[in-house]
Parts: structure tokens; sequence; C-alpha cells
């Protein structure tokens, strides 16, 4: 969730940040055929010089129509194709029937509402795409329905709020403060007035905590290893929500 309190450990308290590999997709092979109902071995799908999926039939002719895909007897998917691509709802169910995921697509391009969903059929991540590209805004809930997770970009800038009984808790995102880049989490009280400000410097890889007052002026430094109390103190406040 938040980077500086995966890697602030608690004993040495040593501050890296690790980034993700991305998996590039290659060649898929699932199911399909012509049928509207048809089962999870009846057809596979290939990737285009276009980076679209191409749904083909075990004979490699271009699938048309709507179709619904059982596995095991059990509901599985159900989608849309235009000439082999993508167009119009792409669904997948849960064994228990339930809508495990919803998306739309246009000309093979993720493109309108998404959701994913709990096995209640409660709604857990609600987001929107544009021809293929990710909207600016982002909801979690949590399995009650309750919003927990909002991503937003504004400015080219992505925020991450976290709300707890309907009320913001905590923020992150990154700011660049007197020339250096920071990542910034914002805890807030009870009544949503802010709590504190701590940050890191993304360019080092030194145990330094920041902490700035609500103008973002820099209060004091902790160093991680030198000071181990109270910058546990700092992070222990931002787990307790």
């Amino acid at each position: 969730m938040f980077k500086i309190i995966k890697n602030l450990s608690l004993c040495v308290l040593v501050i890296g940040f690790v980034s993700c590999n991305q998996i590039v997709e290659t060649v898929y092979y699932s199911q399909l055929q012509r049928n509207d109902t048809i089962t999870f071995d009846d057809y596979k799908y290939a990737i285009d010089s276009k980076d679209r999926r191409a749904y083909l039939t075990k004979d490699n002719e271009l699938m048309d129509g709507h179709y619904v895909v059982k596995r095991n007897n059990t509901l599985y998917e159900e989608f849309d194709l235009d000439e082999g691509y993508l167009d119009g709802l792409f669904i997948r169910y849960q064994e228990n029937g339930s809508i495990e995921s919803y998306q739309t697509f246009s000309n093979s391009y993720q493109h309108g509402k998404s959701y994913e969903a709990y096995e209640n059929g409660n709604i857990k991540i609600e987001s929107n795409y544009v021809n293929g590209k990710k909207g600016p805004q982002e909801k979690e809930y949590d399995i009650n329905g309750n919003l927990s997770v909002l991503r937003t970009t504004e400015n080219e800038i992505k925020y991450e709020h976290h709300y707890q009984n309907d009320k913001r808790i905590v923020s992150s995102f990154e700011k660049t403060i007197d020339g250096q880049n920071f990542e910034i989490i914002l805890k807030y009280t009870s009544f949503g007035s802010v709590d504190f400000i701590i940050g890191k410097d993304l360019d080092s890889q030194d145990p330094i905590l920041y902490v700035f007052d609500e103008d973002y002026n820099l209060v004091e430094k902790l160093n991680a290893t030198l000071e181990p109390e109270r910058t546990k103190a700092y992070l222990m406040s931002l787990s307790q929500f």
C-alpha cells in the first residue's frame, strides 16, 4: 500500500523502493466456438500486431457474435465478438453464478464502465476506460460496500486516498518540494484536519523520514537507524487503520 510503511523495516528501518516487473502477454490459448453456448475448451485466442486479442475457433476461424462459456458445466464467461475481436460486454462469473468482473469493449479496446465484485455481489473495484486507457478515477470498496480507497489523477499526479467509516484518513502522492522528489503520506485526524505529513526522498536510499507542516515546510528529519522509536511511532500510526 504505502512504500514508506513497507520499506522502513522495524529493525534497521532502511528504506528501499522495489519496482515490479510487468508481465508481457505473448500468445494465449483459452476457449471458444461459434455456438451461443460453448465450453471452456472450444476456442483460443492470440495477440495480433496491434496487441489485440483475436478470438479463434479450434479450426482457426475468426469468431463473431455473442458467446456464453461454460467450464465444468458451470457458467464461466460471456462476451461479444465482432470479427474475432471483443466489442461489447465481457463478463466473468464466479462459481456461485454471480458476476466476478464486468467490462465493456469497443473495437477490441476496453471502453466504458469496469468493475470487479465480491462473492456476495457487492462491487470491489470500480473504474472507467476510454479507448483502452484507464480514466482518472478508480474506487475500491470493502466487502460491505463502503468506500475504502479512492485513486485519482490530477495534473498528472496520482493520489491514493484511504477511507474508514466514510472518513478520509490517509492520502499518499508524490510531490516536489524545494527541488526534491518525495513520496508523501498525509494522515488526517478523525475530524478531518491534518494530523501530520511525512515523506521519503524518492531519489535517496538513506533511511531518512521527513516531517512537514501543513504548508510543506520541513519540521524535522528522522534517521530511522538512529531514531527508531520515534520513526516507528509515525509508522505505527499509519498502520492502525
